[in-house]
């Protein structure tokens, strides 16, 4: 049940550029989807904040990653660094 309720909300979501890239590169080395998706996420992070900061500044703040008044990229890459 968990896995058809997933499947059928993702089918509704962006889910972006490290989840395309993990089912690449999960199926190469042969490891666990989310495994992968963690590994890059951080990357993702930094490659996507260059381009638009903000989203992730948002959810730095609310990890208490970041101060508010942090600058959006610097509030990015903090977040990234978190997760790495």
């Amino acid at each position: 049940q968990a896995a058809l309720e997933a499947g059928l909300a993702f089918t509704n979501a962006i889910l972006g550029a490290a989840h395309a890239m993990s089912h690449q590169v999960g199926g190469l080395l042969d490891l666990p989807h989310g495994v992968i998706n963690g590994i890059l996420l951080p990357n993702v992070i930094r490659f996507n904040a260059a381009a638009d900061p903000e989203p992730y500044r948002e959810i730095a703040v609310c990890l208490g990653v970041a101060d508010p008044e942090a600058p959006g990229a610097d509030a990015a890459h903090a977040l990234a660094d978190r997760i790495d």
